[in-house]
């Protein structure tokens, strides 16, 4: 199946961007403009002057969709309204602490994947990913009062921590022995791109019906495999 897509990821200061010709791959990443809409814009523009397409060609537009600390709402709106009323290009948001699993296990391939991120309401998000003979069995997210709270057993699994207070990283440190820690991965648009097609694939067709789409999305995600 061809299919044009654009997967943009805004977190934090950095901004990834990719574009799928039918099967040519094209890549951008940015560090320091997630607030700059007008340079996003430009980025999307240079990354579509690259692969010789126009904005009618894509097929529809892909966010991900993170804790509203992790990302600029009033950025992304701003994008989505430009793009989705001038072109009227569908646009659909997948959850990107799924593509962060995904670009996690690409690069290590630990089985079991847990990433903290701590929320502007002072609470702490923990989401659990296992994975067997690269296939995504199960993808959970908590919510935690305290960083006490967190009762994991398992000592094979790999850590990801993202915007947490200092403490929250001493304390996982200080009373677990993890596999691997790391701090700040954020999740790459390639990987957006990677778990949509295998969707659509899944599902053998291409509806431009953007409620379609978003539908296809949450419900097929834990079926996910590669």
């Amino acid at each position: 199946m061809k299919i044009n897509s654009l997967c943009i990821e805004l977190a934090l200061d950095f901004c990834s961007i990719t574009l799928k010709n039918y099967n040519k791959l094209y890549y951008k990443e940015y560090i320091n403009v997630s607030q700059n809409t007008k340079t996003i814009i430009q980025a999307i523009d240079l990354i579509l002057l690259e692969s010789n397409m126009r904005y009618k060609d894509i097929d529809f537009i892909v966010f991900g969709d993170y804790p509203n600390n992790l990302m600029n709402s009033k950025a992304i709106s701003i994008i989505i309204k430009s793009l989705f009323f001038t072109w009227k290009i569908p646009i659909m948001k997948i959850n990107s602490l799924l593509t962060l699993s995904l670009e996690i296990f690409s690069l290590y391939e630990n089985n079991s994947i847990l990433i903290f991120i701590e929320t502007n309401e002072n609470t702490l998000l923990y989401c659990k990913c296992i994975f067997e003979k690269k296939k995504l069995l199960n993808f959970n997210i908590k919510e935690l009062i305290s960083i006490k709270e967190f009762e994991e057993k398992n000592l094979n699994n790999f850590i990801l921590i993202i915007n947490c207070d200092k403490k929250i990283v001493d304390f996982l440190k200080s009373n677990y022995r993890f596999m691997k820690i790391e701090e700040n991965i954020l999740p790459k648009s390639l990987y957006t791109n990677l778990i949509i097609e295998e969707l659509i694939l899944k599902k053998k067709e291409l509806n431009h019906n953007n409620i379609k789409l978003s539908y296809l999305i949450k419900n097929s995600f834990i079926k996910y495999k590669y």
